[in-house]
């Protein structure tokens, strides 16, 4: 996990191993915990967030998933989710897949694309920017 501040937004990385297993957007059982965690800081605010979810390039094609971009977005989509169930007013949450296409490392090594697979909220200082995620 690691953490980045701007004057806009707080952004939290968390790789994917930790919540889900490879080619899957079902939440490892563990997860729940790490979700519960952020949550109870999230809860009684308003700031909105946003859930990005990213993958390394590699090609997945199956029935569920016919690209990065669908699992990247399917990812996304349960991390808001278990936010939802964690208390996080649905308002407040937006979730979006970029697939394979905004890397922060090189595709070429396992590292690399582990470092791709990635789950980021990006959680506004401002409340007032919640219109921003919509």
């Amino acid at each position: 996990v690691s953490l980045e501040t701007s004057s806009e937004w707080i952004e939290l990385n968390l790789p994917n191993s930790m919540l889900f297993g490879s080619g899957d957007a079902e939440p490892h059982y563990d997860s729940f915990e790490v979700i519960e965690k952020i949550a109870s800081v999230l809860r009684n605010r308003d700031n909105a967030v946003k859930v990005e979810g990213f993958t390394d390039n590699q090609p997945i094609r199956t029935s569920r998933f016919p690209s990065n971009w669908e699992l990247s977005t399917a990812r996304a989509a349960a991390v808001a989710r278990m936010l939802m169930l964690e208390g996080i007013e649905p308002e407040r949450l937006a979730a979006v897949g970029y697939g394979q296409y905004q890397p922060v490392a090189r595709n070429d090594t396992e590292e690399g694309r582990r470092r791709n697979r990635r789950v980021v909220l990006l959680i506004s200082r401002d409340a007032s920017i919640r219109g921003a995620v919509r």
